[in-house]
């Protein structure tokens, strides 16, 4: 359902129909992290800060579910308010990024996605409660709950103050994309 409501974006994998949990998808040869291993030094510069921009731009669209001029929000040209996130991907990795035969990244793969619930009282999002621990590609904010129990099964952080999730968590997720994408640069070891 998400990759449905997405279809505008070209920054996002087309689906040409789905039934439950299968779906059929265009055909993509690679994903990120494969493609720009740390042993591919295959791509100039201006090939890999084009992909960064593609993978900001696909979550922009993630999170607004509209096409988003982001460059003339991050200069401040377009004074139009920008609606809040309905969509969160939380599940943003290097894996999740496709890459298809034209060179073209597309994000991919929403099985976890979040559909965020408005809050009319408050006129805010509602956020969501975390459900994935692993650490390796998870914002801060999500290794700590306020359930006490939890913390110790998960060793969680545990803080009282611990609030819902947002779509905050998918613009840190996006660091790890990002900073794969600098050439030579290792990112993560192996504990």
């Amino acid at each position: 359902m998400a990759m449905e409501r997405l279809t505008f974006s070209p920054f996002v994998l087309n689906v040409y129909g789905y039934c439950g949990q299968s779906a059929m998808n265009e055909i993509a040869v690679d994903n990120v992290e494969k493609v720009f291993s740390v042993r591919s030094y295959r791509f100039d510069n201006a090939f890999r800060l084009q992909t960064c921009l593609a993978v900001a731009k696909a979550v922009a669209h993630v999170h607004t579910g509209e096409l988003v001029d982001t460059m003339a929000i991050s200069t401040g040209r377009n004074q139009t308010k920008i609606k809040p996130a309905a969509l969160v991907h939380y599940d943003l990795n290097p894996r999740n990024v496709a890459i298809m035969a034209d060179g073209t990244p597309k994000l991919n793969d929403f099985n976890v996605a979040e559909f965020l619930r408005w809050d009319n009282y408050t006129k805010t999002p509602c956020g969501f409660t975390g459900r994935f621990w692993e650490p390796w590609w998870r914002a801060p904010e999500e290794m700590a709950t306020s359930d006490k129990e939890k913390a110790e099964k998960y060793q969680l952080i545990y803080d009282p103050n611990s609030t819902a999730l947002t779509e905050k968590v998918d613009v840190y997720s996006r660091k790890p994309i990002l900073l794969l994408l600098q050439p030579s640069h290792l990112i993560f070891c192996v504990l």
